[in-house]
C-alpha cells in the first residue's frame, strides 16, 4: 500500500468531488490550477474537513481568478453561502490574486494582523497563466512560456465577521497594502537611479573612498529595502535659507502625499540648520509610523545631503526604507560607517584592545543595537 503525503491526500479529496461536479474540460483545467496553487506542504488540518469544503474552497478560488485586468488586484472578503457558493465555513474567507511582486504576502499579513482578527490559515502560491486581452483566463502554463505571466494567488481563513462594513473595510485595507507594494516595486529602478546620483555627488565632493559614499554603495548592493524617496531643494530668501520639497520628485510611498511646502530652516528644529553647517553628509532617524510594506516596524529614514558641481550643499534626498538582515547579523567591521564608529569608540576608550577589558568592550560594541549605533553621532 502506498502512503500518500498530505498534499496528495488533499488533492485526492478535492478531485473526488470535482469528478462528480465538473465536466471533462473544466475538470482538466481545474486539475492544472490545483497543480500550481495547492502548496507543496499544505496545512494538514484541511484533511479534517468535509471533502465538499476542500473542493468548495479551491473551486471558489479557481472561479475567482477566472478574470482579472492587467493592473487590478483581485481581493474578496466574504462568508461562503451554501446557496451561492455551494459550501459553508465557520471562518470568513479572503481570496486574492494579482501579479507577483516582492513583499506582497508579508504586506497582506500586516494588513490582516492590523485588523486584529485571528488568522487561522494563510495559503499562498504562484501560478503561471495566460490571459486574454481583457484579462480572461485562457490557460495555465509555466515559466518557460514567454506568453505566460506569474501571479500570486492565495486564500486566508480569519475569525468570522458578519458585519458588512467591517468586511468592506478589511478588503479596502488589503487593496491599500497591495497598492503600497506596487508603488514600492514599480518605483524601485527610479529610486536606485537617484541613489546613484547621490553616490556620484559624494564621490566628487569627498573622494571615491569616503566612508559615506561607501555606505551608500552598501545600501544599494542589497542591504536596504527602499520604500520611498523624495528630493528637497535649498533656496536663499530675504528671511534666510529655506527648504522645500521638489514637485514630482516623490517616489514609492512618499508619492502618496502632496509635496511639503517651503519653510525657513530657522523655523525647523535646530538639527536641520546644524546638518547643513557641518561636514557629515548623512543623517539618520526613524519614522513615527510603522511600515505597511514587508515588515511592520518603524521604518528607517536617511537624509543624504546633495551638492552642486562646486561642492556646495543645495538640498537633500530623503530615503525611507528598512535595513535588510546584513545590518543586524553581520559584524560591524563589515558595515561602512558602523566600522568607523566602532573604531572611534575603541580608540577613545583608553582600553588596551588585547586586554580582557578591551576585548569585552569590543564585544559590547558588536552586540549594541545597530539602530542606535547608526544614529549615534
Amino acid at each position: 500500500m502506498v502512503n500518500l503525503n498530505i498534499r496528495q491526500q488533499l488533492l485526492k479529496r478535492i478531485l473526488n468531488v470535482a469528478d462528480k461536479q465538473l465536466d471533462e474540460d473544466e475538470g482538466k483545467a481545474f486539475r492544472k490550477f490545483l497543480d500550481q496553487v495547492v502548496h507543496v506542504h499544505p496545512d494538514d488540518c484541511q484533511l479534517g474537513w468535509e471533502p465538499d469544503i476542500n473542493f468548495g474552497l479551491l473551486y471558489g478560488l479557481y472561479s475567482f481568478v477566472a478574470k482579472r485586468s492587467a493592473t487590478e488586484p483581485l481581493i474578496q472578503v466574504f462568508n461562503p453561502d451554501l446557496e451561492s457558493d455551494g459550501w459553508l465555513s465557520k471562518h470568513t474567507v479572503v481570496y486574492y490574486c494579482q501579479p507577483d511582486r516582492p513583499f506582497l504576502v508579508d504586506s497582506l499579513r500586516i494588513a490582516l494582523n492590523s485588523s486584529r482578527r485571528n488568522v487561522h490559515m494563510f495559503e499562498s502560491n504562484l501560478m503561471w497563466v495566460e490571459r486574454g486581452a481583457r484579462g480572461a483566463l485562457e490557460g495555465f502554463s509555466d515559466s518557460r512560456n514567454s506568453n505566460a505571466c506569474c501571479e500570486s494567488v492565495g486564500y486566508v481563513l480569519i475569525d468570522r465577521c458578519s458585519d458588512p462594513q467591517a468586511l468592506h473595510a478589511l478588503a479596502t485595507d488589503l487593496r491599500a497594502a497591495s497598492d503600497d507594494v506596487e508603488l514600492v516595486v514599480d518605483h524601485f529602478p527610479a529610486m536606485l537611479e537617484r541613489l546613484e546620483a547621490c553616490i556620484t555627488e559624494s564621490e566628487q565632493t569627498f573622494g571615491d573612498d569616503n566612508e559615506e559614499a561607501v555606505f551608500l554603495r552598501w545600501l544599494r548592493d542589497g542591504n536596504f529595502t527602499f520604500l520611498g524617496m523624495s528630493d528637497f531643494a535649498l533656496t536663499t530668501r530675504s528671511e534666510g535659507v529655506c527648504i522645500a520639497e521638489s514637485p514630482n520628485h516623490q517616489l514609492g510611498l512618499m508619492s502618496k502625499r502632496a509635496p511639503l511646502p517651503e519653510i525657513a530652516l530657522s523655523e525647523l528644529c535646530k538639527g536641520f540648520a546644524e546638518f547643513y553647517a557641518q561636514r557629515p553628509a548623512l543623517a539618520f532617524t526613524k519614522t513615527s509610523q510603522k511600515s505597511t510594506v514587508h515588515r511592520h516596524v518603524y521604518a528607517d529614514y536617511i537624509v543624504i545631503k546633495r551638492f552642486n558641481g562646486g561642492g556646495e550643499a543645495v538640498g537633500e534626498t530623503r530615503v525611507l526604507g528598512l535595513y535588510t538582515a546584513g545590518m543586524y547579523y553581520h559584524s560591524v567591521e563589515r558595515i561602512p560607517l558602523l566600522r568607523s564608529k566602532a573604531r572611534w569608540l575603541r580608540e577613545h576608550s583608553q582600553l588596551d584592545g588585547a586586554s580582557h577589558n578591551g576585548k569585552t568592550f569590543s564585544l559590547i560594541i558588536e552586540r549594541h543595537p545597530r539602530d542606535e549605533l547608526i544614529q549615534a553621532e
